[in-house]
């Protein structure tokens, strides 16, 4: 079973989100960058530019600039999800809106009132990751 994160950062620009992490190319296409997070196996995609559509405006309520899919690589999911959290710590604090779904459930929901919510929907996740959340946070 494969898990995607879904990270979508406004007003960051793509090149932007690479400076700031550990982002290693792998391969640049027209629209989309593939690499990985530092020797993490942490597999990442990052979409140049999205458009905004009827999910960013409706769901998200602001219109996304960059977006990051992360794919953890199962065999080596502590060092993955490492590199994770540490990516979500280094691009929060610096967007002025974010919002990370897993699998199309959304996790997180950052700068709506200068506030981060966490949504417990997903409760294991949380639990098993919240220490290592560096940010100021409210939970729902």
């Amino acid at each position: 079973m494969s898990i995607d994160y879904q990270f979508y950062l406004a007003p960051l620009s793509y090149t932007s989100v690479m400076a700031s992490i550990d982002f290693r190319t792998l391969e640049d296409r027209e629209h989309v960058i593939q690499g990985e997070i530092g020797n993490s196996g942490l597999m990442a995609y990052l979409v140049k530019n999205p458009a905004p559509d009827e999910f960013s405006m409706e769901e998200l309520q602001f219109s996304p600039t960059c977006q990051l899919i992360l794919s953890p690589d199962l065999g080596n999911y502590e060092q993955s999800m490492s590199a994770l959290i540490a990516t979500i710590n280094q691009l929060v604090p610096v967007a002025k809106a974010s919002a990370l779904y897993m699998n199309n459930e959304l996790l997180l929901l950052d700068k709506l009132d200068n506030q981060t919510t966490l949504y417990t929907s997903d409760k294991d996740w949380w639990e098993e990751h919240i220490e290592n959340i560096r940010f100021p946070h409210s939970q729902r």
